[in-house]
């Protein structure tokens, strides 16, 4: 009579290429969920930076449309509107890290997110010549992402 191989399963070399090939699959699969993650939340910072920046030339418009004159000094736009009485001038502040808009004697509120890293300010205010108007010329970055806005004021 002939004797019966009782091994079955695997054996030892064989369990062990199956872990490490295991591993490198589970490895790959990690790294490949951590660059989506990193990917989509670039994404969501260029978005928030796009609609920050938006937002505060929406701002710079509202502020500019009815205003008669605007003065630079550094990276500091003050901007004289008659319609706001006492409320006037209107000061925006882009000499610190956001963006800041103070309306006459009240305190400075921040027009920029915190999240946001603002740079490279810049406010021009060209005076009126051969029959144009004075304008102020704004550009900055803000969040990697940079912004230009220009307005002619009213005579």
């Amino acid at each position: 009579m002939k004797k019966k191989s009782l091994t079955r399963g695997f054996t030892l070399v064989e369990v062990l290429v199956y872990i490490v090939l295991f591993g490198m699959l589970m490895t790959g699969a990690v790294v490949s969920a951590y660059q989506l993650l990193q990917s989509g939340q670039r994404q969501d910072l260029g978005f928030v930076a796009q609609q920050e920046g938006t937002f505060l030339n929406r701002k710079l418009a509202w502020a500019l449309a009815p205003a008669t004159a605007a003065s630079v000094s550094g990276k500091v736009l003050t901007i004289t509107r008659p319609d706001l009485g006492s409320a006037s001038p209107l000061v925006f502040d882009g000499s610190g890290a956001r963006m800041t808009l103070k309306r006459g004697g009240a305190t400075a509120l921040p027009l920029t997110a915190d999240g946001l890293v603002l740079e490279n300010v810049s406010f021009v205010v060209t005076p009126a010549q051969a029959g144009l108007p004075a304008a102020v010329h704004a550009a900055y970055t803000l969040g990697g992402k940079e912004f230009t806005y220009a307005m002619y004021l009213r005579q």
